[in-house]
């Protein structure tokens, strides 16, 4: 014997409304810490960068060594 469908809806509305207020917290978390450090940010943007540099030069060459490294240097 399951549960009625309003139950789930519920539970899945809760879950919801958990989840949003979780993820309003955390970025509220996240703009104090770059307003008290600045520099951060900085770090987290050109880490992304270099990520997705390094991704694509990865995908478009055949030597993933080579290329990180030349990424590197």
């Amino acid at each position: 014997m399951g549960y009625a469908r309003q139950v789930y809806t519920q539970a899945e509305n809760e879950l919801n409304r958990r989840r949003t207020t979780a993820q309003d917290n955390a970025q509220r978390r996240l703009e104090n810490f770059y307003a008290v450090c600045p520099e951060a940010e900085d770090v987290r943007r050109r880490i992304a960068s270099t990520a997705s540099r390094a991704a694509m030069a990865v995908l478009r060459s055949g030597n993933a060594r080579e290329t990180m490294e030349a990424l590197k240097n």
